[in-house]
């Protein structure tokens, strides 16, 4: 078994940016910014779970654009359907 390519926050971002219309690579490069952080936000890199499973790799791959996809956008077309109701 393998640790799931999926983090809340990044992944909301990468697939709230591809609903937005922004072509994959420009919402990866927004996601990946969630994922490092910044000096006024914490990433989600810092956490030290995901800093044991993927230090000696990249885990803003496909598997974390194909899985963030499938948990969220369900639930974005959910809100775009409650929204416009």
């Amino acid at each position: 078994m393998k640790p799931i390519h999926f983090f809340p926050l990044s992944s909301w971002k990468y697939v709230e940016d591809l609903n937005k219309g922004k072509e994959p690579d420009q919402a990866l490069k927004s996601a990946r910014s969630t994922w490092v952080g910044n000096d006024f936000v914490r990433g989600e890199i810092e956490d030290s779970y995901y800093q044991l499973c993927f230090e000696h790799a990249d885990p803003l791959d496909e598997d974390f654009e194909e899985l963030s996809k499938t948990i969220f956008n369900p639930l974005i077309g959910c809100e775009e359907k409650i929204k416009n109701e």
